[in-house]
């Protein structure tokens, strides 16, 4: 009511009608806590919560009216100030979108390059489990692609694709076939994203020395995306092993 009123110059105070000028009530602003309201000759600013001002400042009104004039603007000043516009909430919205259509791709491509290094470090460390069971045991052991790594006990396959998951076993009684007590490790299928291949090699086995049998090998590990993005497992005659990127069609 305070609000229109002041529109049309008339404002109610305690039950009586008091007249302020129309433009000087359509000219009232609120800044902070401070409010101002001028007319054609005249400009008053006070505190909303101070002392009104005196007759001698503006002797056209009386104080009360200045006074419920100056609150009632601080009133509406507040409530303007709460909450937030519709056009504030699409601003945000339309930059909360833009960092996420730029955020989002970089941090999938994170976690699959990260994906990567740890599937890569895991044949590595198989790799270098062969070795050093071969030397502890003085038999020969082997890391070989298994197609069966979930059965009580798995067994290499002749295949070239390592995807499907892999075995790291030592043959104790040299019969060149696994048991249940020779099974040091076994690795699971890859992420469904992802390929694991060797060039001509489904087995690397190693002596008592540490050495590799059948010699050395690259494997190629990538996912669904292009570029160079892959990863190269080298593993030569010796047995060492190096990784390095690899790009993917």
């Amino acid at each position: 009511m305070l609000h229109r009123r002041l529109k049309t110059g008339i404002t109610p105070i305690g039950g009586r009608v008091c007249t302020v000028p129309a433009q000087a009530a359509a000219n009232v602003k609120a800044i902070g806590s401070v409010s101002t309201l001028s007319g054609r000759d005249e400009n008053v600013t006070r505190l909303s919560l101070g002392r009104p001002p005196s007759r001698d400042q503006h002797p056209n009104s009386t104080s009360s009216c200045y006074t419920k004039v100056t609150q009632g603007a601080s009133i509406v000043h507040a409530m303007k100030k709460n909450g937030f516009s519709l056009l504030e909430l699409m601003v945000t919205l339309a930059v909360a979108s833009i960092v996420l259509s730029v955020g989002v791709p970089s941090f999938r491509a994170v976690i699959m390059d990260n994906r990567l290094a740890s599937q890569a470090n895991q044949f590595v460390t198989s790799v270098n489990m062969a070795r050093s069971a071969a030397v502890r045991y003085q038999r020969n052991a082997t890391v070989c692609a298994s197609a069966n790594y979930d059965a009580a006990v798995p067994t290499c396959a002749a295949t070239t694709d390592w995807s499907n998951g892999w075995i790291v076993w030592v043959d104790k009684d040299r019969d060149a076939a696994t048991d249940a007590n020779e099974i040091i490790s076994v690795y699971g299928p890859l992420n469904t994203s992802s390929t694991f291949t060797s060039t001509g090699l489904g087995a690397f086995t190693y002596n008592a020395r540490g050495f590799g049998v059948a010699g050395g090998d690259d494997l190629t590990m990538c996912d669904d995306r292009t570029g160079e993005t892959g990863r190269m497992i080298r593993v030569n005659n010796v047995g060492r092993t190096n990784v390095s990127r690899q790009g993917c069609g």
